[in-house]
């Protein structure tokens, strides 16, 4: 268990009233699945809070585009008629369909209790900033 250290960042944005776009998922603990269940985080949150119908994405690493873009089976937009805002890479995406249908259930032992257990929220109140690597 990482006790209350950062280990990631992410972040999306709203395109409208229907379509959320995935913008960026950094984490600081490698092979953890941390990443991952930020991502999915970030679409749970876009579906279930939000009621968007589409969660938009484009891949800046194989290791993504492998786990997401495949495994979610997520469908692509005409390219390059639409475009990622960040780079102009090809646009996947799922529908809210699909996450109720196919992603969530998939997912759904990963994506923790709701709502979240009183101490974990506490604990997440103050987080511990990670120990600095030297590359």
């Amino acid at each position: 268990m990482l006790e209350g250290e950062l280990a990631a960042i992410a972040n999306a944005r709203l395109w409208d009233d229907k379509v959320a776009i995935s913008l960026h998922t950094m984490t600081f603990k490698i092979g953890a699945g941390i990443g991952a269940l930020m991502y999915l985080a970030k679409m749970e949150h876009a579906f279930e809070n939000l009621g968007m119908e589409e969660w938009w994405a484009t891949y800046e690493s194989y290791t993504g585009f492998r786990y997401w873009g495949l495994g979610l089976a997520q469908f692509q937009k005409p390219y390059p008629q639409i475009q990622h805002e960040l780079g102009g890479a090809r646009v996947f995406f799922n529908t809210k369909d699909q996450w109720y249908n196919f992603v969530k259930p998939k997912y759904e032992p990963r994506l923790g209790e709701r709502p979240v257990p009183n101490e974990l929220m506490k604990q997440s109140q103050t987080p511990k900033m990670p120990e600095k690597i030297d590359l």
